[in-house]
C-alpha cells in the first residue's frame, strides 16, 4: 500500500470512530448456519440496524449490506452493483504470504505483519483482547487467527455499537480440522478434501491445497469468478478458537458490549446468548 492511501484509509477510519454510538448491528459469517437465514426476516430488519457481511456472506443479501469485511483467504472479485449503495469495503492483508486478491476495491486496508503458524502467538491463544481494540492512528493488526478475531469483533465497538448480533460464525466441527462454509457444494471433490484435511493436514497443506491453489489461480484468467486463495488447515484450529471465546466473552462483558449469537449451531461458548433473527427487532 501507497503512503497516499495509506494515509487515505487512516483518515476515513477516523471519521468513523463512534460514528454509530449506541446502535446495533448484524454481522453475517460464512458458517453453514447462514444457509438457515430466511431472507424475509432479514429484510424485515430495522433500517437503522448496520449489517456487516464477512466475505461470501455478502451474496446473502448484497442490498442490505453497509461494511463488507474481506481477506485475502477465499478471496473473490464482488459484484457491488448489487448494492445500492456500495458498502464500505475492510480488507485485511498478511504480509508474510503471497495471496493474489485482484481487483479488490478496498477503502480501508489492514495489515497483519506477525502472521505466523505458532498459534502461542495468536489473540486466541494469549487472549489479550485489549490489544486487537482499533487505534485510528494505524492501520495495523493483530494475528487472529480469522478476519472475526482479526477485525470482526473489533470494527462494531469501533463504531460504537452496543448491541452485536452474530450469524453464521460457526467456527466449524469439535476436534475436526475442516472449517465448512455455507457457500460450499458438495460433490466427490470437496469429499476428498475434507478427508484429506481430517487425516493427514500435513499432506493437504504441503499438496493438495497448494495445487488447488495454482490451479484456480489459472482458471481465474478466463472466468473472474473464480475463489482464490483456499486456505490450508491447522489442526483443529476451530477448538483452539472456540476455547477461547469463553474469555472473549468475559471481555465483551466489561467492554459494555452486549454479544448475541443467532444460531444453535455454533461452537461459541454459551455463555454467549442465543437468540433469533427476530429478536434484533426489539
Amino acid at each position: 500500500m501507497g503512503r497516499a492511501e495509506n494515509l487515505a484509509g487512516i483518515d476515513l477510519l477516523k471519521s468513523l470512530e463512534n460514528r454509530f454510538l449506541d446502535s446495533k448491528c448484524l454481522i453475517l459469517s460464512g458458517g453453514p448456519s447462514l444457509s438457515d437465514l430466511d431472507i424475509e426476516e432479514l429484510d424485515r430488519l430495522p433500517e437503522d440496524i448496520i449489517v456487516i457481511a464477512v466475505k461470501q456472506a455478502y451474496y446473502k443479501c448484497p442490498g442490505l449490506i453497509n461494511v463488507h469485511l474481506i481477506n485475502d483467504d477465499n478471496y473473490e472479485v464482488y459484484n457491488y452493483e448489487l448494492s445500492n449503495p456500495k458498502p464500505l469495503i475492510i480488507k485485511i492483508s498478511s504480509a508474510s504470504k503471497f495471496r493474489p486478491t485482484p481487483n479488490s476495491r478496498e477503502d480501508i486496508k489492514f495489515n497483519i505483519l506477525k502472521e505466523s503458524s505458532n498459534h502461542e502467538k495468536s489473540l486466541v491463544a494469549t487472549r489479550d483482547f485489549c490489544s486487537g481494540l482499533i487505534d485510528s492512528a494505524t492501520l495495523e493488526r493483530p494475528w487472529g487467527p480469522g478476519i472475526m478475531y482479526e477485525i470482526g469483533i473489533y470494527f462494531p465497538i469501533f463504531l460504537g455499537i452496543k448491541d452485536i448480533y452474530i450469524a453464521g460464525w460457526d467456527l466449524g466441527s469439535p476436534h475436526s480440522n475442516v472449517i465448512k462454509r455455507f457457500y460450499e457444494k458438495r460433490g466427490i471433490f470437496q469429499s476428498l478434501k475434507n478427508i484429506c484435511a481430517k487425516e493427514s493436514p500435513f499432506i493437504y497443506n504441503k499438496v493438495f491445497n497448494r495445487i488447488e491453489n495454482l490451479v484456480r489461480l489459472f482458471l481465474y484468467i478466463f472466468n473472474k469468478e473464480i475463489v482464490l486463495n483456499i486456505p490450508g488447515v491447522t489442526i483443529n484450529e476451530a477448538d483452539l478458537i472456540s476455547n477461547s471465546t469463553e474469555y472473549l466473552y468475559e471481555w465483551v462483558k466489561h467492554q459494555g458490549v452486549s454479544f448475541f449469537i443467532v444460531s444453535d449451531k455454533s461452537m461459541v461458548s454459551n455463555k454467549f446468548q442465543r437468540v433469533k433473527l427476530n429478536d434484533i427487532h426489539i
